[in-house]
């Protein structure tokens, strides 16, 4: 559901023993089949991530929620509700490495509250960052998400 944009970008984390292979092997049955005739792409993988203790889960969950709070489409419009705003000059970087995931000709643009999220008032104070989002690329935005949180 994730992959598809049905539900919206969270942590999938796959847990293995230490030294463990059961998920090696699974993301080398996906990589061996799916991925080679085409039927998901290689940002796929920027998914899910393997993890092999209950710290590093935690670690990973942390980071994902660092800066990203929530998103919510308005129109044909991504709304990505922030903790803190982003200097213009982050966006721009971050419009420039991403530009594959928006729309032809999109933009990434800092906002407030948009009028169409007043029926949320408790995260109304939060920034946000509005993505021409294509919709298509729902690995390449859970990697835009992460890099936005470093």
């Amino acid at each position: 559901l994730v992959q598809t944009g049905k539900r919206n970008p969270m942590p999938i984390l796959l847990m293995d023993r230490e030294r463990g292979t059961y998920w090696t092997r699974w993301m080398n049955f996906l990589e061996d089949n799916l991925l080679a005739n085409g039927s998901i792409s290689e940002e796929d993988f920027n998914l899910f991530e393997i993890v092999f203790t209950a710290e590093q889960a935690v670690t990973v969950i942390d980071r994902f929620y660092y800066r990203y709070h929530s998103l919510r489409y308005v129109g044909d419009r991504l709304v990505l509700r922030l903790k803190e705003p982003l200097p213009s000059v982050r966006i721009k970087a971050l419009k420039d490495q991403f530009s594959d995931i928006l729309r032809p000709g999109g933009d990434i643009l800092a906002s407030g509250a948009l009028d169409e999220e007043a029926d949320e008032p408790e995260i109304h104070h939060l920034p946000r960052l509005i993505l021409d989002f294509n919709r298509r690329n729902f690995g390449g935005l859970r990697s835009f998400i992460d890099v936005l949180n470093q």
